[in-house]
């Protein structure tokens, strides 16, 4: 049996699923996430900190994407499956720039918080066919996971 190592700065490649629009109604897509494994005190007190953003911004989408672009890179370190329109790879570092310019910057935020609380809670990912082992990549540009979008 393998042992329970307690990590002082423990990460999890976890998979994402973000919802966007597309023609006739919304397409799914997947890719991962490095979570830093925060204590439930961090966590609480950056949720708290996103509501109380969230609060003050009121009707403003920019200040509020404005926060998680802050907030975020606090417990998500990396990613891997993002790419731009030609198929190239979008580093991590571009995360501000996919929040505040891409317009998907709702989905990519309520995407990634939604994977920091699975992890930080234990819950499975909320999509079929979500685990480490049995992730699918995103598709290829402009192509819909098979069976998700909606006619």
């Amino acid at each position: 049996m393998a042992q329970f190592i307690i990590k002082k700065n423990p990460t999890v490649w976890w998979p994402v699923s973000v919802v966007i629009p597309a023609d006739g109604g919304v397409t799914a897509y997947q890719f991962e996430a490095q979570i830093r494994v925060r204590p439930e005190s961090e966590l609480d007190a950056a949720l708290e900190k996103e509501r109380r953003a969230q609060e003050a911004a009121g009707t403003s989408l920019l200040l509020s994407l404005e926060a998680a672009a802050v907030s975020l890179p606090e417990f998500v370190a990396d990613w891997r499956g993002v790419v731009d329109d030609e198929g190239f790879p979008i580093p991590f570092d571009y995360l501000k720039s996919v929040l505040l310019e891409s317009g998907y910057g709702l989905a990519v935020s309520k995407a990634l918080w939604t994977a920091v609380t699975e992890v930080r809670f234990g819950k499975a990912p909320e999509f079929e066919g979500a685990t480490a082992k049995n992730l699918q990549p995103s598709p290829a540009p402009g192509r819909a996971t098979e069976g998700v979008g909606t006619n």
